[in-house]
């Protein structure tokens, strides 16, 4: 005669639950360990990666500041070669280096849209345009000025309709931006110069309408004017 089957508490059952799971975690750790190990190493380089990336950031920026404080000086008395290059053998660090030293910084963003002025200043507009095109700040107005920038080189080299367009787009990256009205300005003026007439007065008007205190709103009159006398002859 069969023994009679023990009924199993449910404590019992608990256990035998909790002792298979617990067999089961310890075959897949010991199939698995090596990946799993490696999987924890991968994370903590990567963990670490960042901290030091993020410290390295921290540090370019600082040495990108105290640069630029040094060298804008410079900038600002229009010694625009000095202010590219440094002068060699003391500690001021010209736009140039501290742009391919601390370029990915965000001061380094900064000193790319003074190092685009200063070469723009002297004439170098494809470097210019270069170094405009490279900034990617997380500053809209910097972005801004740098597509500015981008028009200013383009006028300089008589093409005109691309000017506008950039400075047009310039004008739209941050609505608050106090020079809206100097890019929209200037975007109608060399609309003008490109003959196309009905996009300079569309856009001079909006200086007019929308900046109506400005400086350059006070000028917008005798281009539209301008743009009369064109469209008649």
């Amino acid at each position: 005669m069969l023994a009679k089957k023990k009924k199993l508490s449910k404590k019992k059952i608990k256990e035998d639950k909790l002792i298979t799971y617990y067999s089961k975690s310890l075959e897949f750790v010991e199939t698995y360990s090596k990946q799993l190990i490696i999987g924890i190493v991968i994370l903590v380089v990567i963990v670490a990666g960042t901290i030091i990336y993020q410290n390295k950031i921290t540090s370019n920026n600082l040495a990108a500041t105290a640069a630029l404080s040094k060298i804008i000086p410079k900038y600002e008395q229009k010694n625009f070669q000095t202010a590219i290059k440094g002068q060699p053998g003391t500690d001021l660090i010209g736009l140039k280096s501290i742009v391919d030293n601390y370029g990915s910084s965000e001061q380094g963003e900064v000193a790319k849209l003074y190092l685009g002025n200063s070469y723009y200043y002297t004439g170098k507009y494809d470097k210019a345009l270069k170094v405009y095109n490279d900034i990617s700040g997380s500053q809209p107005s910097l972005s801004a000025a740098a597509i500015a920038g981008q028009g200013a080189c383009l006028e300089a080299k008589n093409n005109f309709a691309q000017a506008a367009k950039e400075y047009e787009k310039a004008a739209h990256v941050y609505k608050f931006d106090a020079l809206n009205s100097s890019y929209l300005f200037h975007a109608g003026i060399d609309y003008i110069k490109a003959r196309n007439y009905n996009t300079a007065k569309t856009v001079l008007n909006l200086v007019k309408k929308k900046y109506k205190t400005s400086e350059e709103a006070r000028e917008v009159d005798k281009y539209l004017a301008l743009i009369e006398l064109k469209t008649m002859s």
